[in-house]
């Protein structure tokens, strides 16, 4: 026959697993509970970081800004030597000058080029292209 524990014995031995317990839930690991996340402090959640030059944005260019940028563009195009621009709402006029010996299967390549490159820069736009000699 076993002899019957004594009510301290119960107690310290209750005592022990309490704290064995406690030490296992209190220890650093993989924090249960939902995670947070870490945003920037931009007042936007993080989306400026995420999309900080987001081009179609409205109000991301000035209207001096895409006229530069349809001025370079243009620049990189063969026997072009002059540009003008007018940017109205949501349409562009753009005149391109070429030399007035091209022939007009050439001079309408450019101009398709112009269009496709303009489109690519600036999509907000509806770009009307007209040669000038």
């Amino acid at each position: 026959m076993e002899k019957p524990r004594s009510k301290k014995a119960a107690a310290v031995w209750t005592a022990l697993l309490v704290a064995a317990l406690s030490v296992t839930a209190c220890s650093p690991g993989q924090a249960a509970g939902p995670r947070t996340y870490q945003y920037t402090k931009d007042g936007y959640l993080g989306t400026t970081s995420a999309n900080p030059n987001l081009a179609l944005n409205p109000g991301y260019h000035t209207y001096q800004t895409d006229s530069d940028i349809v001025h370079h563009q243009m620049k990189k195009l063969p026997y072009v030597s002059d540009v003008h621009v007018r940017l109205d709402g949501p349409i562009g006029y753009v005149k391109l000058r070429l030399p007035p010996g091209m022939p007009p299967d050439m001079a309408a390549g450019i101009r398709a080029q112009a269009e496709q490159d303009l489109h690519t820069s600036l999509p907000r736009y509806r770009f009307i292209v007209t040669i000038m000699r």
